[in-house]
């Protein structure tokens, strides 16, 4: 993982980019789904655990819709690059 990875989550109220050096939970290449619990932190998800989230206590659950394409080696050779992933809102909680 690059220092300058980050994921741009895309919600209702707007956009905001956070660095992937922030969320300890997550690693690159991003997960598909992400989900937000009650105090903030952001965990990777399985399409499967998004079926059966009626059980989890999710405050929202974001889906990756985009991702840069360049790989750890190619982030080496291009220091002054950022890659990142948008995410956009799924759904609430059920």
């Amino acid at each position: 993982m690059a220092s300058s990875d980050f994921i741009r989550v895309h919600m209702m109220v707007g956009s905001v980019n956070i660095a992937l050096e922030a969320l300890p939970e997550l690693s690159w290449p991003p997960p598909e789904y992400i989900y937000s619990t009650a105090d903030g932190r952001f965990e990777p998800m399985t399409r499967a655990e998004i079926d059966d989230c009626g059980r989890q206590k999710l405050e929202f659950v974001l889906k990756r819709m985009t991702m840069s394409a360049l790989s750890d080696e190619d982030m080496e050779q291009l220091p002054n690059i950022a890659r990142g992933a948008e995410y956009r809102y799924l759904k609430n909680r059920t």
